[in-house]
Protein backbone atom coordinates (compact mmCIF):
# COMPACT_ATOMS: atom_id res chain seq x y z
CA UNK A 1 0.00 0.00 0.00
CA UNK A 2 2.77 2.43 0.97
CA UNK A 3 4.54 1.66 -2.31
CA UNK A 4 1.38 2.52 -4.29
CA UNK A 5 1.00 5.79 -2.37
CA UNK A 6 4.61 6.75 -3.12
CA UNK A 7 4.14 5.89 -6.80
CA UNK A 8 0.97 7.98 -6.99
CA UNK A 9 2.69 10.93 -5.28
CA UNK A 10 5.64 10.72 -7.71
CA UNK A 11 3.33 10.68 -10.75
CA UNK A 12 1.39 13.62 -9.34
CA UNK A 13 4.55 15.64 -8.76
CA UNK A 14 5.64 15.03 -12.35
CA UNK A 15 2.26 16.15 -13.64
CA UNK A 16 2.34 19.31 -11.52
CA UNK A 17 5.89 20.07 -12.64
CA UNK A 18 4.84 19.85 -16.31
CA UNK A 19 1.73 21.97 -15.76
CA UNK A 20 3.59 24.71 -13.91
CA UNK A 21 6.77 24.64 -16.00
CA UNK A 22 6.08 27.81 -17.95
CA UNK A 23 5.30 29.89 -14.87
CA UNK A 24 7.45 28.07 -12.32
CA UNK A 25 9.87 29.88 -10.03
CA UNK A 26 13.63 29.68 -10.32
CA UNK A 27 15.27 26.53 -8.94
CA UNK A 28 15.60 27.05 -5.21
CA UNK A 29 19.06 27.04 -3.62
CA UNK A 30 19.35 23.82 -1.61
CA UNK A 31 22.34 24.27 0.66
CA UNK A 32 24.60 21.73 2.32
CA UNK A 33 26.85 22.85 5.14
CA UNK A 34 30.48 22.46 6.22
CA UNK A 35 31.45 23.59 9.71
CA UNK A 36 33.42 22.76 12.84
CA UNK A 37 31.79 19.34 13.13
CA UNK A 38 33.29 18.47 9.73
CA UNK A 39 36.78 19.55 10.80
CA UNK A 40 36.79 23.25 9.91
CA UNK A 41 39.16 25.40 11.96
CA UNK A 42 36.34 27.65 13.15
CA UNK A 43 32.71 28.53 12.36
CA UNK A 44 33.31 32.08 11.06
CA UNK A 45 34.36 31.74 7.42
CA UNK A 46 35.75 35.10 6.28
CA UNK A 47 37.26 34.15 2.89
CA UNK A 48 36.93 31.39 0.26
CA UNK A 49 39.05 30.49 -2.79
CA UNK A 50 39.89 27.47 -4.96
CA UNK A 51 43.47 26.82 -6.01
CA UNK A 52 44.67 25.36 -9.32
CA UNK A 53 44.79 21.84 -7.86
CA UNK A 54 41.10 22.03 -6.98
CA UNK A 55 41.50 22.40 -3.22
CA UNK A 56 39.06 24.72 -1.46
CA UNK A 57 40.60 27.11 1.06
CA UNK A 58 38.74 28.88 3.85
CA UNK A 59 40.00 31.73 6.02
CA UNK A 60 38.54 31.79 9.54
CA UNK A 61 39.04 33.56 12.86
CA UNK A 62 41.06 30.57 14.06
CA UNK A 63 43.30 29.69 11.16
CA UNK A 64 43.24 28.44 7.57
CA UNK A 65 41.32 25.34 6.41
CA UNK A 66 41.89 23.29 3.24
CA UNK A 67 39.15 20.98 1.97
CA UNK A 68 39.73 18.30 -0.66
CA UNK A 69 36.11 17.19 -0.90
CA UNK A 70 36.48 14.56 1.81
CA UNK A 71 38.54 15.89 4.69
CA UNK A 72 39.81 19.15 6.13
CA UNK A 73 43.40 20.10 7.00
CA UNK A 74 43.93 23.14 9.22
CA UNK A 75 46.87 25.53 9.44
CA UNK A 76 47.31 27.75 12.50
CA UNK A 77 49.72 30.28 13.93
CA UNK A 78 52.20 28.67 16.33
CA UNK A 79 54.19 31.09 18.54
CA UNK A 80 57.92 30.61 18.07
CA UNK A 81 57.56 28.32 15.05
CA UNK A 82 59.33 29.73 11.97
CA UNK A 83 57.33 30.05 8.77
CA UNK A 84 54.02 29.29 10.44
CA UNK A 85 50.91 31.32 9.71
CA UNK A 86 51.54 34.83 11.10
CA UNK A 87 48.05 35.24 12.62
CA UNK A 88 44.95 33.08 12.98
CA UNK A 89 42.54 35.77 11.73
CA UNK A 90 42.58 35.06 7.99
CA UNK A 91 40.34 37.69 6.39
CA UNK A 92 41.38 37.50 2.72
CA UNK A 93 42.47 34.77 0.30
CA UNK A 94 43.83 35.71 -3.13
CA UNK A 95 45.13 33.54 -5.97
CA UNK A 96 47.47 35.51 -8.24
CA UNK A 97 48.00 35.00 -11.97
CA UNK A 98 50.81 32.51 -11.24
CA UNK A 99 48.54 30.39 -9.06
CA UNK A 100 50.18 31.43 -5.79
CA UNK A 101 48.00 31.67 -2.69
CA UNK A 102 48.25 34.93 -0.75
CA UNK A 103 46.63 35.43 2.63
CA UNK A 104 45.55 38.67 4.25
CA UNK A 105 45.64 38.20 8.02
CA UNK A 106 45.59 40.35 11.14
CA UNK A 107 49.34 39.77 11.22
CA UNK A 108 50.18 40.96 7.73
CA UNK A 109 50.52 39.49 4.24
CA UNK A 110 51.39 35.77 3.97
CA UNK A 111 52.44 33.66 0.97
CA UNK A 112 51.77 29.91 1.13
CA UNK A 113 54.40 27.46 -0.15
CA UNK A 114 52.65 24.22 -1.19
CA UNK A 115 55.97 22.31 -1.35
CA UNK A 116 57.05 22.96 2.23
CA UNK A 117 53.53 23.60 3.55
CA UNK A 118 54.80 26.79 5.14
CA UNK A 119 54.19 30.55 5.01
CA UNK A 120 56.31 33.63 4.35
CA UNK A 121 55.24 36.89 5.98
CA UNK A 122 55.58 40.36 4.43
CA UNK A 123 54.99 43.66 6.24
CA UNK A 124 55.70 47.28 5.22
CA UNK A 125 58.52 49.15 6.90
CA UNK A 126 56.63 52.00 8.54
CA UNK A 127 57.22 53.88 11.78
CA UNK A 128 56.06 51.98 14.86
CA UNK A 129 54.15 55.10 15.95
CA UNK A 130 51.47 54.18 13.44
CA UNK A 131 50.70 51.02 15.39
CA UNK A 132 49.91 47.67 13.76
CA UNK A 133 46.82 48.67 11.75
CA UNK A 134 48.85 48.25 8.54
CA UNK A 135 49.02 44.51 9.31
CA UNK A 136 45.23 44.10 9.55
CA UNK A 137 44.34 43.26 5.95
CA UNK A 138 40.76 43.64 4.71
CA UNK A 139 41.10 43.32 0.91
CA UNK A 140 43.52 42.19 -1.83
CA UNK A 141 43.23 42.57 -5.62
CA UNK A 142 45.82 42.02 -8.34
CA UNK A 143 47.13 45.00 -10.32
CA UNK A 144 47.09 43.07 -13.62
CA UNK A 145 50.82 42.43 -13.50
CA UNK A 146 52.99 41.21 -10.62
CA UNK A 147 51.68 43.47 -7.90
CA UNK A 148 48.99 43.36 -5.25
CA UNK A 149 46.77 46.16 -4.02
CA UNK A 150 46.08 45.71 -0.31
CA UNK A 151 43.48 47.43 1.85
CA UNK A 152 44.26 47.60 5.58
CA UNK A 153 43.01 49.22 8.78
CA UNK A 154 45.77 51.80 8.30
CA UNK A 155 45.75 52.81 4.68
CA UNK A 156 46.29 51.47 1.16
CA UNK A 157 49.34 49.43 0.15
CA UNK A 158 50.83 48.23 -3.12
CA UNK A 159 53.14 45.24 -2.91
CA UNK A 160 55.54 44.45 -5.77
CA UNK A 161 55.78 40.64 -5.59
CA UNK A 162 58.99 40.60 -7.67
CA UNK A 163 60.96 43.29 -5.81
CA UNK A 164 59.18 42.44 -2.51
CA UNK A 165 58.62 46.15 -1.89
CA UNK A 166 55.68 48.09 -0.42
CA UNK A 167 54.32 51.51 -1.38
CA UNK A 168 51.77 53.04 0.99
CA UNK A 169 49.03 55.71 0.93
CA UNK A 170 47.42 57.27 4.01
CA UNK A 171 44.84 59.86 4.97
CA UNK A 172 46.46 63.24 5.64
CA UNK A 173 44.37 65.89 7.32
CA UNK A 174 43.82 68.85 4.99
CA UNK A 175 45.20 67.05 1.93
CA UNK A 176 42.45 66.43 -0.65
CA UNK A 177 44.81 64.22 -2.64
CA UNK A 178 45.01 61.67 0.18
CA UNK A 179 42.64 58.90 1.25
CA UNK A 180 39.32 59.99 2.72
CA UNK A 181 39.91 57.55 5.59
CA UNK A 182 42.69 55.15 6.59
CA UNK A 183 40.28 52.27 7.15
CA UNK A 184 40.29 50.60 3.69
CA UNK A 185 37.61 47.88 3.58
CA UNK A 186 37.24 46.99 -0.12
CA UNK A 187 39.06 47.23 -3.47
CA UNK A 188 38.13 46.69 -7.14
CA UNK A 189 39.92 47.31 -10.44
CA UNK A 190 38.10 48.43 -13.60
CA UNK A 191 39.09 47.83 -17.24
CA UNK A 192 40.97 51.13 -17.50
CA UNK A 193 43.27 50.23 -14.61
CA UNK A 194 41.57 52.58 -12.15
CA UNK A 195 41.56 51.26 -8.61
CA UNK A 196 38.34 51.79 -6.65
CA UNK A 197 38.77 52.08 -2.91
CA UNK A 198 36.07 51.59 -0.29
CA UNK A 199 36.90 53.30 2.99
CA UNK A 200 35.28 54.22 6.27
CA UNK A 201 34.86 57.70 4.79
CA UNK A 202 33.22 56.66 1.49
CA UNK A 203 34.33 55.89 -2.06
CA UNK A 204 37.78 56.88 -3.42
CA UNK A 205 39.70 55.95 -6.55
CA UNK A 206 43.27 56.01 -7.85
CA UNK A 207 44.08 56.33 -11.56
CA UNK A 208 46.58 54.13 -13.45
CA UNK A 209 49.32 56.76 -13.08
CA UNK A 210 48.82 56.77 -9.30
CA UNK A 211 49.13 60.55 -9.13
CA UNK A 212 46.34 61.40 -6.70
CA UNK A 213 43.43 59.93 -4.79
CA UNK A 214 40.04 61.11 -6.06
CA UNK A 215 36.94 61.28 -3.85
CA UNK A 216 33.44 60.38 -5.04
CA UNK A 217 30.84 62.13 -2.92
CA UNK A 218 27.63 60.50 -1.74
CA UNK A 219 24.39 62.13 -0.53
CA UNK A 220 24.27 59.61 2.33
CA UNK A 221 25.00 60.59 5.89
CA UNK A 222 28.17 59.55 7.74
CA UNK A 223 26.54 56.49 9.30
CA UNK A 224 25.42 55.03 5.94
CA UNK A 225 28.34 56.23 3.81
CA UNK A 226 31.17 53.75 4.69
CA UNK A 227 31.92 51.33 1.84
CA UNK A 228 32.41 47.66 2.76
CA UNK A 229 32.18 45.89 -0.62
CA UNK A 230 33.07 46.69 -4.26
CA UNK A 231 32.73 44.81 -7.55
CA UNK A 232 33.03 45.72 -11.25
CA UNK A 233 30.71 43.71 -13.50
CA UNK A 234 31.10 42.65 -17.14
CA UNK A 235 29.50 45.86 -18.41
CA UNK A 236 31.99 47.97 -16.43
CA UNK A 237 29.48 49.07 -13.83
CA UNK A 238 30.80 49.55 -10.32
CA UNK A 239 28.66 47.99 -7.60
CA UNK A 240 29.12 49.70 -4.25
CA UNK A 241 28.00 48.08 -1.01
CA UNK A 242 27.73 50.53 1.85
CA UNK A 243 26.77 50.37 5.48
CA UNK A 244 23.42 51.80 4.32
CA UNK A 245 22.62 49.86 1.16
CA UNK A 246 23.62 49.04 -2.42
CA UNK A 247 24.19 51.30 -5.44
CA UNK A 248 25.59 50.92 -8.95
CA UNK A 249 27.81 53.39 -10.82
CA UNK A 250 27.85 53.45 -14.63
CA UNK A 251 31.51 53.93 -15.58
CA UNK A 252 31.12 54.21 -19.35
CA UNK A 253 28.57 54.47 -22.16
CA UNK A 254 25.58 56.81 -22.46
CA UNK A 255 24.65 56.31 -18.80
CA UNK A 256 28.16 57.11 -17.49
CA UNK A 257 27.93 58.95 -14.20
CA UNK A 258 24.48 57.61 -13.29
CA UNK A 259 24.27 56.17 -9.77
CA UNK A 260 20.98 54.33 -9.14
CA UNK A 261 20.39 53.11 -5.59
CA UNK A 262 18.48 49.90 -4.96
CA UNK A 263 15.59 49.85 -2.51
CA UNK A 264 12.71 47.76 -1.15
CA UNK A 265 10.92 47.75 -4.52
CA UNK A 266 13.99 45.92 -5.91
CA UNK A 267 14.02 43.34 -3.12
CA UNK A 268 16.70 44.95 -0.98
CA UNK A 269 16.56 47.36 1.95
CA UNK A 270 19.04 49.87 3.33
CA UNK A 271 21.08 46.97 4.62
CA UNK A 272 24.72 46.65 5.54
CA UNK A 273 26.34 45.08 2.46
CA UNK A 274 29.31 42.88 3.37
CA UNK A 275 30.20 41.08 0.12
CA UNK A 276 29.77 41.46 -3.65
CA UNK A 277 30.68 38.76 -6.16
CA UNK A 278 30.36 38.17 -9.91
CA UNK A 279 30.82 34.52 -10.81
CA UNK A 280 32.11 32.95 -14.02
CA UNK A 281 28.57 32.66 -15.40
CA UNK A 282 27.97 36.41 -14.94
CA UNK A 283 25.68 35.94 -11.92
CA UNK A 284 25.90 38.71 -9.34
CA UNK A 285 25.59 37.86 -5.65
CA UNK A 286 25.25 40.12 -2.63
CA UNK A 287 26.05 39.22 0.97
CA UNK A 288 24.59 41.19 3.86
CA UNK A 289 25.41 41.59 7.54
CA UNK A 290 22.01 40.52 8.88
CA UNK A 291 19.72 39.81 5.93
CA UNK A 292 21.20 36.78 4.21
CA UNK A 293 22.17 36.26 0.58
CA UNK A 294 20.77 38.07 -2.48
CA UNK A 295 20.88 36.93 -6.11
CA UNK A 296 20.50 39.56 -8.82
CA UNK A 297 17.90 38.96 -11.53
CA UNK A 298 19.41 40.86 -14.44
CA UNK A 299 16.36 41.20 -16.69
CA UNK A 300 14.17 42.58 -13.93
CA UNK A 301 17.06 44.39 -12.17
CA UNK A 302 15.76 43.02 -8.87
CA UNK A 303 16.96 40.55 -6.25
CA UNK A 304 15.92 37.14 -4.97
CA UNK A 305 16.45 36.68 -1.23
CA UNK A 306 17.87 33.58 0.41
CA UNK A 307 17.81 33.53 4.21
CA UNK A 308 18.37 31.10 7.02
CA UNK A 309 15.17 29.36 8.08
CA UNK A 310 15.14 27.49 11.38
CA UNK A 311 12.68 24.92 10.00
CA UNK A 312 14.67 24.25 6.80
CA UNK A 313 18.03 22.53 7.23
CA UNK A 314 18.82 23.11 3.56
CA UNK A 315 18.48 26.88 3.81
CA UNK A 316 21.44 29.25 4.18
CA UNK A 317 23.38 28.41 7.35
CA UNK A 318 23.35 31.94 8.76
CA UNK A 319 22.09 35.38 7.71
CA UNK A 320 25.41 37.13 8.36
CA UNK A 321 27.35 36.56 5.13
CA UNK A 322 31.09 37.24 5.02
CA UNK A 323 32.40 35.61 1.80
CA UNK A 324 31.16 34.45 -1.64
CA UNK A 325 32.83 32.19 -4.21
CA UNK A 326 31.92 29.88 -7.13
CA UNK A 327 34.31 27.05 -7.92
CA UNK A 328 35.13 25.58 -11.33
CA UNK A 329 32.57 22.77 -11.00
CA UNK A 330 29.70 25.18 -10.39
CA UNK A 331 29.44 24.84 -6.62
CA UNK A 332 28.66 28.16 -4.96
CA UNK A 333 30.16 28.70 -1.50
CA UNK A 334 28.83 31.16 1.06
CA UNK A 335 30.99 31.91 4.08
CA UNK A 336 28.94 32.85 7.13
CA UNK A 337 29.79 34.31 10.51
CA UNK A 338 28.19 31.73 12.81
CA UNK A 339 27.57 28.57 10.74
CA UNK A 340 30.67 27.78 8.70
CA UNK A 341 30.29 27.65 4.94
CA UNK A 342 27.10 26.80 3.02
CA UNK A 343 27.38 25.32 -0.47
CA UNK A 344 24.96 24.72 -3.32
CA UNK A 345 25.42 23.06 -6.71
CA UNK A 346 24.47 25.65 -9.34
CA UNK A 347 25.42 23.41 -12.23
CA UNK A 348 22.76 20.74 -11.71
CA UNK A 349 19.74 22.97 -12.32
CA UNK A 350 17.98 21.83 -9.17
CA UNK A 351 14.34 21.90 -8.10
CA UNK A 352 12.12 24.80 -7.14
CA UNK A 353 11.28 24.45 -3.44
CA UNK A 354 8.31 26.20 -1.85
CA UNK A 355 8.74 26.30 1.91
CA UNK A 356 7.26 28.19 4.83
CA UNK A 357 8.75 31.70 5.11
CA UNK A 358 8.78 32.50 8.81
CA UNK A 359 5.64 34.28 9.98
CA UNK A 360 4.70 35.79 6.62
CA UNK A 361 0.92 35.97 6.08
CA UNK A 362 1.07 34.53 2.54
CA UNK A 363 3.23 31.48 3.12
CA UNK A 364 2.67 27.75 3.59
CA UNK A 365 1.08 26.73 6.90
CA UNK A 366 3.92 24.24 7.47
CA UNK A 367 6.46 22.20 5.48
CA UNK A 368 4.87 18.73 5.84
CA UNK A 369 3.23 18.32 2.44
CA UNK A 370 0.86 15.34 2.37
CA UNK A 371 -1.39 15.88 -0.65
CA UNK A 372 -1.07 17.72 -3.99
CA UNK A 373 -3.52 18.63 -6.75
CA UNK A 374 -3.26 20.91 -9.79
CA UNK A 375 -5.97 23.62 -9.79
CA UNK A 376 -7.15 23.31 -13.39
CA UNK A 377 -5.64 25.76 -15.86
CA UNK A 378 -4.94 28.45 -13.25
CA UNK A 379 -1.33 27.33 -12.81
CA UNK A 380 -1.88 27.12 -9.06
CA UNK A 381 -1.84 24.02 -6.88
CA UNK A 382 -3.63 22.77 -3.80
CA UNK A 383 -1.28 21.49 -1.10
CA UNK A 384 -2.48 19.58 1.92
CA UNK A 385 -0.06 19.93 4.83
CA UNK A 386 0.04 18.75 8.42
CA UNK A 387 -1.95 21.69 9.79
CA UNK A 388 -3.97 23.19 6.91
CA UNK A 389 -5.07 23.25 3.28
CA UNK A 390 -2.97 25.60 1.12
CA UNK A 391 -3.71 27.22 -2.26
CA UNK A 392 -0.30 28.01 -3.76
CA UNK A 393 0.88 30.08 -6.71
CA UNK A 394 4.12 28.27 -7.75
CA UNK A 395 5.35 31.32 -9.68
CA UNK A 396 5.51 33.48 -6.55
CA UNK A 397 5.16 31.08 -3.64
CA UNK A 398 2.26 33.18 -2.33
CA UNK A 399 -0.29 31.06 -0.51
CA UNK A 400 -3.84 31.26 0.80
CA UNK A 401 -4.25 29.06 3.88
CA UNK A 402 -7.52 27.35 4.91
CA UNK A 403 -7.83 26.13 8.51
CA UNK A 404 -10.68 24.94 10.69
CA UNK A 405 -12.52 27.84 12.32
CA UNK A 406 -14.89 26.75 15.13
CA UNK A 407 -16.93 29.92 14.54
CA UNK A 408 -17.40 29.17 10.84
CA UNK A 409 -19.42 26.05 9.99
CA UNK A 410 -18.26 26.34 6.37
CA UNK A 411 -14.56 26.14 7.21
CA UNK A 412 -12.43 23.06 6.61
CA UNK A 413 -13.45 20.41 9.14
CA UNK A 414 -10.22 18.65 10.01
CA UNK A 415 -6.53 18.32 9.18
CA UNK A 416 -4.21 17.06 7.87
CA UNK A 417 -5.40 17.30 4.27
CA UNK A 418 -3.82 13.99 3.35
CA UNK A 419 -5.43 13.42 -0.07
CA UNK A 420 -7.06 15.75 -2.61
CA UNK A 421 -9.30 15.14 -5.64
CA UNK A 422 -11.68 17.12 -7.85
CA UNK A 423 -14.98 15.78 -9.24
CA UNK A 424 -16.76 16.63 -12.51
CA UNK A 425 -18.72 19.44 -10.84
CA UNK A 426 -15.43 21.14 -9.92
CA UNK A 427 -15.70 20.41 -6.21
CA UNK A 428 -12.45 19.78 -4.30
CA UNK A 429 -12.62 16.70 -2.04
CA UNK A 430 -10.30 16.55 0.94
CA UNK A 431 -9.50 13.45 2.99
CA UNK A 432 -8.70 14.36 6.58
CA UNK A 433 -8.38 12.35 9.76
CA UNK A 434 -12.11 12.02 10.44
CA UNK A 435 -14.11 12.65 7.27
CA UNK A 436 -14.14 13.79 3.63
CA UNK A 437 -15.39 17.39 3.29
CA UNK A 438 -15.66 19.20 -0.05
CA UNK A 439 -14.69 22.69 -1.17
CA UNK A 440 -17.09 24.11 -3.78
CA UNK A 441 -15.60 25.40 -7.00
CA UNK A 442 -17.50 28.70 -6.82
CA UNK A 443 -19.23 28.84 -3.45
CA UNK A 444 -16.24 28.42 -1.14
CA UNK A 445 -15.95 26.04 1.86
CA UNK A 446 -18.92 23.74 2.41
Amino acid sequence: MKTLIRLFASMLLLALSAAALAAGPRPTLRFEHLSVGDGMAQESVLAVVQDRDGFMWFGTQSGLSRFDGYRVINYRAVPGKPRALSNNWVRVLHLDRHGRLWLGTDGGLNLFDPITQSFTQFTPEETSRRGNGNRHINAIVGDGEDGLWIGTNDGLQHFDTVLRRFTTWHHARGDERSLSDDNVNALAMDATGRLWIGTGGGLDSLGPKRERIEHHASPLGPRQNPVHALMVDGEQRLWVGRLGGLERHALRGPEAGAVPRFGPADGIGQWWITALYRDAAGEIWVGTHDDGLLRWRGREDTFDSHRHAVTDRHSLGDNQVSALYRDRLGTFWVGTWYAGVSRVDLGSGGFARIVRRGEASDTLADNKARGLLADGDSGKIWVGTGTALNHVDPATGKTTVYRHDPNNPNSIIDVPAAALARDRQGRLWIRSRTRVPALGAATGPL
